[in-house]
């Protein structure tokens, strides 16, 4: 039996929320700090019958918190149930017993036990085997089975206590009352064996001593106190989980050397690791507090069984980022025939599940919080333009420019209105087709549903009015007036602060000699980026091939897509003519808008004996301006006010 659904109503600070898992696999939970994350695994412990949080209605809600928890059942679990019936074979034939649905509420006197429990007796056949009708502050009620109700003086906490409780009939039942205990008594023995199986590992762990007394025991508690106990028992008793803990281990962290549960004086146990090249052994404690966490996190993950459930809250705690990027690949490994949950703040864990995991996002706005599931079809959108998942669910819009250095230069012009208002700076990292635009539209609809705004700063370069037009037209692309970011940095003032060799001052005179040295290559890049790309081969051209392609077919299939060499020729020779008149119109008023603004400072950085690097020397350049462009100023500007 594993936990398919998991719904939550007025608790704690979600109003509703509902997540669906699966029969095993890694489940990575993101969102900010206070945004609700450990408030949702809570519910995972109301299920499990452990203590629930001191106040877990939502504040101001009108009625009772619900935790919803619905189980599927595998064919052998449902053969467990119907024995208990004598109608059992035949429900079963039926398709009864499929799913285990619980409800837990609040109650006046503390606690969350679950008041109502259903299964079904075929498939348009739900039944109702217990649920509680009403509860006073001393905990009387009324409780119902079924079709009959009896009355109790204490609410039950279990379901198997529910035979303990004397029936009044009320009404008749198809299959008799009498039915109902026996077949909770099955659900309550499954319920008893997931629960056992369910392992929390809450954020704030204390983590074992330098020594404990020397006993052994088979599992770790949620605390992680009896680590060195644990350890000595998988030494001991389960040699094949000793062999994977301490691979995990040396994979992650292979300088520690020897992992050992020591058995000291006055019969104690500590956790030690003996050098490897030196001999000396050094104990757990005085390694550091990410070297216990992995221990910890890596201890759960050998010591669950199969189909269990385990619930781990920030693993990457304390640890390297390279460890971290080692443990996301034992969660995945541990994953493979069980749940794993995680939930973290780790960029790294993050991206390198991306695609393979579930991901839940947690958001608060106004005091409420919700969840939804990030699918790997968003996911994929933002892959193919470079962008990480982590950029993505870490911030409350999305500023995209063309590389690295233009992340860095934007950020030394807008820093502080980019942080006020959660706004990630990323480069796309998709070349020249992140700029397709069915490319672009999946993006622009993937940030519409993660409810993240998204804006491109896109280089102007050689493109045609045509091209410039279709990316304008969706609303979230501004072009850039000038050829490349690289050419708002020509400010004299900012050059002269910037550039190497202050004895040499930078004049107008100067860039503009630099922007000649570029004019017939403007004209050619002008020329070629008016041709469309020849495509060979139509799309699906083999196709037409016929079921036995040939040599010679392919060949004239080819031929077909190609145009007249003369017509290409003249074609060529009146793009250059045309594009020649307009640039010798435009040229002397506009050459440090039109030329590239890269090759520019790099002229000026060699003739002072430099060698400009833009992603060092563009964001100090941009640093001494001072202040933005105004038309760049004024496009992040609107785009954050609309997105606020």
């Amino acid at each position: 039996m594993f936990l398919e659904r998991l719904e939550v109503n007025d608790f704690r600070p979600y109003k509703s929320a509902e997540l669906r898992l699966p029969s095993s696999g890694l489940v990575l939970l993101v969102g900010a700090n206070n945004a609700g994350k450990s408030a949702l695994l809570s519910a995972f412990d109301v299920v499990a019958g452990q203590a629930p949080p001191a106040a877990p209605r939502r504040v101001g809600a009108e009625t009772s918190a619900h935790v919803t928890a619905e189980f599927r059942l595998t064919d052998a679990d449902r053969i467990r149930v119907a024995q208990a019936s004598p109608h059992g074979h035949d429900w079963v034939e039926a398709g009864a017993f499929r799913t285990l649905e619980l409800v837990f509420r609040d109650r006046p006197q503390g606690g969350m036990p679950a008041f109502e429990a259903r299964t079904q007796l075929g498939p348009e056949q739900p039944f109702e085997m217990f649920g509680v009708e009403t509860v006073d502050e001393a905990g009387n009620g009324v409780a119902r089975a079924g079709n009959w109700d009896w009355v109790f003086s204490v609410q039950p906490t279990a379901l198997h206590e529910v035979e303990e409780i004397p029936w009044t009939e009320q009404s008749g039942s198809v299959h008799g009352a009498a039915e109902s205990p026996a077949i909770l008594r099955g659900f309550h023995d499954l319920l008893v064996e997931w629960r056992s199986d369910l392992f929390h590992f809450h954020a704030i762990r204390s983590g074992t001593t330098a020594e404990r007394p020397l006993s052994a025991a088979p599992r770790l508690s949620p605390q992680g106190e009896n680590l060195p106990e644990v350890l000595l028992w998988l030494h001991t008793n389960d040699r094949e989980a000793w062999s994977q803990l301490t691979a995990a281990v040396a994979g992650i962290a292979p300088e520690l050397g020897e992992l050992t549960p020591q058995i000291g004086a006055n019969s104690t146990i500590r956790v030690i690791f003996r050098d490897p090249f030196t001999g000396a052994e050094h104990n757990l404690k005085n390694l550091g507090t990410g070297i216990e966490q992995l221990l910890l996190t890596a201890c759960a993950g050998v010591t669950q069984p199969p189909g269990s459930t385990t619930i781990v809250e920030e693993p990457e705690t304390s640890l390297h980022p390279a460890a971290q990027r080692d443990l996301s690949g034992f969660l995945r490994r541990w994953a493979r025939d069980r749940v794993v949950v995680v939930s973290t703040h780790s960029p790294l864990l993050l991206d390198e599940a991306s695609g393979t995991s579930d991901v839940w996002l947690v958001e608060r706005s106004e005091g409420v919080s919700r969840v939804r599931t990030v699918t790997p079809t968003i996911t994929d959108a933002l892959a193919a333009l470079g962008v990480r998942l982590s950029d993505v669910l870490s911030a409350d819009r999305l500023l995209m420019v063309e590389g690295p250095s233009d992340v860095a230069v934007v950020r030394a012009w807008f820093s502080v209105l980019l942080d006020e208002t959660h706004t990630a700076v990323i480069a796309s990292g998709g070349g020249d087709r992140a700029w397709d635009s069915p490319l672009l539209e999946r993006a622009f609809q993937t940030a519409d549903q993660l409810d993240r705004p998204m804006l491109f700063l896109k280089d102007r370069d050689e493109m045609t009015e045509d091209s410039i037009a279709k990316l304008t037209e969706m609303g979230g692309v501004h072009v850039l007036a000038r050829r490349e970011l690289e050419n708002y940095l020509l400010d004299e003032e900012a050059l002269n602060a910037a550039a190497p060799g202050s004895n040499e001052p930078v004049t107008l005179e100067e860039l503009h000699r630099a922007a000649d040295e570029q004019r017939e290559r403007v004209l050619a890049k002008r020329v070629v980026a008016a041709f469309a790309v020849v495509r060979l081969f139509p799309r699906r051209g083999v196709d037409a091939l016929g079921p036995h392609p040939s040599r010679d077919g392919l060949i004239e299939l080819a031929r077909r897509q190609l145009p007249d060499a003369d017509a290409v020729t003249r074609r060529i020779a009146e793009v250059w003519d045309s594009e020649t008149e307009r640039l010798a119109r435009d040229w002397d008023e506009r050459r440090l808008v039109i030329a590239p603004g890269e090759e520019i400072l790099v002229r000026l950085w060699t003739a002072r004996g430099g060698a400009f690097d833009k992603s060092r020397d563009g964001p100090a350049i941009a640093a001494a301006m001072g202040s933005p462009p105004t038309e760049l100023e004024d496009a992040v500007k609107n785009f954050v006010d609309r997105a606020s």
